[in-house]
């Protein structure tokens, strides 16, 4: 009986060392299940500010698109603007151009009419002096 009851105290002994063995694995699972819970917890934080981060991000895209459109049609404006100053600056020169070219020809037909000014002056002044004679001779 003795031998009996060394095996069975031995017995008792093993599964009691087999019972804190599977304890300090349960243990060892349950802390690893904390962890994983809350890396789990994180992860939805983490998911959930990403989302807020997204649809922030999605509403300054549009407000950049709606201010690029905008920018294009200011663009289009400008280069309409651009379009017509350019016309009005070339019917501007061509005005000038014209201006200059009548200018020139004023001069021209002015020193023309001088010359003939000059001339009719010397014919006036021939004319007088014959006159003069003719008067003096009679």
């Amino acid at each position: 009986m003795a031998a009996e009851s060394l095996v069975l105290i031995e017995e008792a002994e093993s599964i009691v060392r087999d019972l804190e063995s599977n304890k300090t694995s349960v243990d060892t699972a349950l802390c690893n299940v904390k962890s994983i819970i809350k890396d789990r917890d994180r992860f939805k934080e983490h998911t959930s500010w990403l989302q807020r981060v997204l649809i922030e991000s999605k509403k300054e895209m549009r407000l950049l698109f709606e201010e690029r459109d905008k920018l294009k049609a200011d663009l289009a404006s400008v280069e309409s603007d651009v379009a017509e100053f350019l016309k009005k600056t070339d019917l501007a020169n061509q005005a000038q151009k014209v201006t200059a070219q009548a200018l020139v020809e004023a001069y021209v037909q002015q020193n023309a009419l001088i010359d003939k000014i000059v001339q009719l002056e010397e014919t006036a002044e021939c004319l007088r002096a014959e006159r003069y004679d003719l008067k003096g001779k009679n």
